[in-house]
């Protein structure tokens, strides 16, 4: 789905069209990793329904794709735990 915006199409971003057209992110800003810090462990981690029912993976902080397999094995300098392990699951009530 792609929402409609009054900007010319040189002036649209990734936030602007559907996550089917982000770009995937590259060499340059993964970096492999060890141990639970890596993308599907990341707070910015999403799975989107893509084209034929293939998931997509995506970086919600740098508005890109991920590879498949890269998910399992790498992460971005940007990181973070997911909040629920910080907060807990229900942190208004605490």
């Amino acid at each position: 789905m792609v929402r409609r915006s009054s900007a010319s199409p040189q002036e649209l971003t990734n936030a602007d069209l559907g996550p089917e057209h982000w770009p995937f992110l590259d060499d340059e800003q993964l970096q492999r990793s060890r141990g639970r810090s890596f993308c599907l462990s990341c707070q910015w981690f999403q799975h989107h329904p893509g084209p034929s029912c293939v998931p997509l993976l995506l970086c919600g902080w740098h508005q890109r794709q991920i590879a498949q397999g890269q998910h399992l094995s790498h992460r971005c300098s940007s990181w973070r735990p997911p909040q629920h392990q910080q907060q807990g699951w229900a942190p208004e009530m605490g």
